[in-house]
């Protein structure tokens, strides 16, 4: 999980690669980022581009080597209304 502090968009991000052997070739890791959330309603209006070049910047900064090579394979599913947000009151 990324606090808000850490500066970074992402929430939190899974090794899924760690969590379920064979999701990927042994040479590599799966990583399943996620990103958004009701504090941060403007991703929205971002293009998958843009979301993309936030999810690697955020990575960068807490998970990988700044020079860390691009990723090999890459996937994006957008959930709009993904988990509802209950507010107290």
């Amino acid at each position: 999980l990324n606090p808000r502090t850490e500066g970074v968009r992402t929430l939190g991000t899974l090794w899924s690669s760690s969590l379920f052997p064979g999701r990927c070739p042994p040479d590599y890791n799966l990583l399943l980022n996620y990103i958004g959330g009701s504090r941060d309603t403007g991703l929205a209006e971002l293009s998958e581009d843009e979301i993309i070049s936030e999810v690697d910047k955020g990575c960068r900064q807490v998970l990988l080597n700044a020079d860390a090579p691009p990723p090999k394979v890459l996937g994006l599913k957008l959930w709009p209304t993904a988990i509802p947000q209950y507010e107290l009151g």
